[in-house]
């Protein structure tokens, strides 16, 4: 392994406290990103990130670990990597790091994705709704990875943030893909991952990184809503899953259990990754 790669354990079942037996995870597994010592990658450990991002109302930007981790192993230097729901800019700053090209949209944080990517060259972004803003895009990517927007149809209670000046975390916009429930949220993301395919190479790599809600007192499995989906209904091939603890835990993960001891709190980031 070189110097500063992410360590991946190369196993093929999950931990015993991870949360899913779907069929993904039961026969694409690869492995789980853990340092070599056998302790976390802490998800607060940004480095190369606008010392402004701290000021975001954002509260839970991306895990870094898992975008390094794909991009360095399922990219080469000088590609395009793509995020249709950038964020504050995780996967674009890591590819920035990693000596990538990023290209990325956002509607909801776009003011800090512009101060995050304002420290690195040969980042591109665009401000505005990515069903509608990808229409303009023509640029062919050689790896897309991104974190859906969650909705808001889980047992978590509304997020507050208590450092800033904005309260809450759930979105309110209704030109936000994140605002819609259900059969409708997956309807609109999966039309904006089609046109996300169009943008992919041949033998190109579309990864999800997530990390799946609790609703009804249970695991919801989003990330195999979502696979499913795209299998499916734009032909990508699954070849592999991995996961990462999302470390430190929040409060909700930690205090969820003492209301609701049998639950299975995903305690982990699920990457899927597929093929074009």
């Amino acid at each position: 392994m070189k110097q500063n790669e992410i360590n991946c354990v190369e196993i093929t079942i999950p931990p015993k406290d991870y949360h899913c037996n779907c069929e993904y995870c039961k026969n694409y597994f690869k492995g789980e990103l853990i340092k070599s010592d056998g302790t976390y990658y802490s998800g607060r450990k940004r480095t190369g990130y606008s010392l402004k991002e701290k000021e975001t109302k954002h509260l839970c930007p991306g895990h870094w670990q898992g975008y390094k981790f794909i991009i360095e192993n399922f990219s080469n230097a000088g590609d395009i990597v793509f995020d249709p729901c950038s964020g504050t800019g995780t996967a674009l700053i890591e590819a920035a790091k990693l000596e990538r090209k990023g290209l990325g949209i956002e509607l909801k944080f776009f003011d800090i994705l512009k101060e995050n990517c304002s420290l690195y060259d040969n980042l591109e972004i665009f401000e505005g709704d990515a069903r509608e803003v990808i229409n303009s895009i023509n640029t062919k990517v050689d790896l897309i990875v991104t974190g859906p927007p969650y909705n808001n149809n889980s047992d978590s209670p509304e997020r507050k943030n208590l450092k800033g000046k904005n309260t809450t975390f759930n979105y309110v916009d209704s030109k936000n893909i994140a605002f819609l429930n259900d059969e409708t949220y997956f309807k609109e993301m999966i039309e904006l991952y089609r046109k996300c395919c169009l943008l992919l190479k041949d033998g190109g790599y579309f990864v999800t990184i997530i990390k799946d809600p609790i609703r009804n007192k249970k695991p919801y499995l989003l990330h195999k809503e979502i696979t499913d989906r795209l299998k499916s209904e734009l032909e990508l091939k699954v070849v592999g899953v991995y996961v990462h603890r999302h470390y430190p835990s929040t409060l909700f993960m930690n205090t969820y259990n003492k209301r609701f001891p049998n639950v299975k709190v995903p305690k982990y980031q699920t990457i899927v990754v597929m093929q074009k």
